[in-house]
């Protein structure tokens, strides 16, 4: 687990974008183990495939890299807290030098220390102001502008915006949920499950690892069930369920009806079910590595009302399992994407070989016998990634201070989708919460 970063930055709004302007950031780690008895050079060539290996090379002579060593493991483990921001200056650690950075190899309990200039590409701005509200008077509780669901002691709910991703990575540090959350509160919350980028929808946060880990344990028993909204191409099978309801109610109370009843009446009401597997295509990955294993899959759909000057419809859906993009493309495989998916809609997808390879081969293992075939289609999918990457990176630009790539902004279409984490509940009733709905089902 890193460090909290030590850095100063400072957030622009430009175009309905969150930016952060460039910033020097200071962080320290433990050592993974997957390094260990590996080199400095050698970890981040491996780690860090968007620079090449002289300019690794580069930053390590520069001091932008380097690790400390402890000079009596047992004591450090029971006495040292590597968060300390003198770390670097205690006795109890050698700090390697170049020479020795380029022939020693990682160990256990090794802390990495960085000072990178940062450039994080941007998000989508999701409010005028980044707002935090706790007056019981304030018709909507929010923490940096984002609507708060459910809090108490240990949990925090939150209707989470599309475009910000949830964790930090190599790329997103400052531009993210949990940075930001810390930022703000100064609680380091651990969310309890993925939501992409680009979804939105309810979040639940541990306020501690201990809560957020019973959660998932309750997630990995399939305890938990998970609703969500998503808008599609086509008019969906069946009839729609806002058409079944009482025509003299209200619209709040159709709704709080329909949403009390989904997926428990299966005579009553169309529910079309997709067990095809799911499986993922890493193009950071070389082949076989990068095709990933078939795993079983199934997703529960009911047609909730269609929008017929769009020729659109707005769909319920219950995953069963939680797959990396499952929901999106079990919709793809029965012909009704989601609006403007930048993977899975025909219309609007970027890499188009690598969505009709989905399409097509549902589980690739058992439709590509020939091991040559598999290596020659997962050669032309990486190459369809590559020339869509230099396309799109005639317009980045090199860094004057640090000479690092800055990416363009990416297009707003890509930072959303019409796909909303709904509701969330637990088969006991402990846990029971929902957003309102998204503004795009009317």
């Amino acid at each position: 687990m890193s460090s909290p970063a030590t850095s100063s930055f400072e957030v622009i709004f430009h175009n309905g974008l969150r930016k952060i302007k460039p910033y020097y950031d200071s962080r320290k780690t433990f050592v993974k183990g997957r390094w260990f008895g590996k080199t400095l050079l050698q970890i981040l060539t491996d780690e860090f495939k968007y620079n090449t290996k002289e300019q690794h090379l580069e930053s390590i002579k520069k001091g932008n890299f380097t690790l400390l060593r402890p000079k009596n493991k047992d004591y450090i483990t029971k006495t040292t807290n590597y968060k300390s921001s003198g770390i670097e200056n205690d006795p109890s650690y050698e700090k390697l030098g170049f020479e020795q950075l380029l022939t020693t190899t990682v160990e256990n309990k090794d802390i990495l220390l960085s000072v990178l200039h940062k450039h994080e590409p941007p998000i989508l701005q999701w409010c005028r102001e980044e707002l935090t509200t706790n007056n019981e008077h304030d018709q909507k509780k929010l923490i940096c502008g984002i609507e708060v669901v459910y809090e108490d002691e240990e949990i925090l709910v939150i209707n989470k915006p599309s475009g910000i991703p949830i964790h930090p990575t190599s790329n997103f540090y400052q531009n993210t949920l949990v940075q930001l959350l810390y930022n703000e509160v100064g609680i380091e919350f651990c969310p309890c499950y993925r939501l992409d980028k680009i979804t939105s929808g309810l979040l639940i946060l541990g306020k501690n690892g201990k809560i957020a880990n019973k959660i998932q344990q309750r997630i990995r028993a399939r305890n938990m069930n998970k609703i969500y909204f998503a808008r599609v191409r086509g008019r969906f099978p069946g009839k729609p369920l806002i058409e079944m309801a009482h025509n003299n109610a209200e619209k709040k109370e159709i709704q709080d009806d329909i949403f009390n009843k989904l997926f428990m009446d299966e005579k009553t009401f169309d529910i079309i079910k997709n067990t095809t597997p799911i499986y993922s295509i890493d193009p950071k990955k070389q082949y076989p590595a990068g095709l990933g294993v078939p795993k079983n899959a199934e997703t529960w759909f009911q047609f909730y009302k269609y929008l017929p000057e769009q020729n659109q419809s707005i769909v319920i859906c219950k995953p069963l399992t939680g797959r990396t993009h499952q929901i999106r493309i079990h919709l793809s495989r029965i012909g009704h994407p989601i609006v403007g998916d930048p993977f899975y809609d025909p219309v609007t997808a970027t890499y188009p070989k690598r969505l009709n390879f989905f399409l097509n081969h549902e589980d690739w293992t058992k439709d590509l016998i020939l091991e040559e075939g598999r290596k020659q289609i997962f050669e032309e999918l990486m190459q369809e990634f590559k020339d869509v990457q230099e396309i799109r990176g005639k317009e980045d630009k090199y860094c004057e201070e640090c000479g690092g790539l800055i990416m363009c902004d990416p297009p707003k279409r890509e930072l959303s989708l019409y796909l909303h984490a709904f509701k969330y509940y637990s088969d006991d009733g402990l846990y029971n919460y929902q957003t309102s709905p998204p503004e795009w089902i009317d």
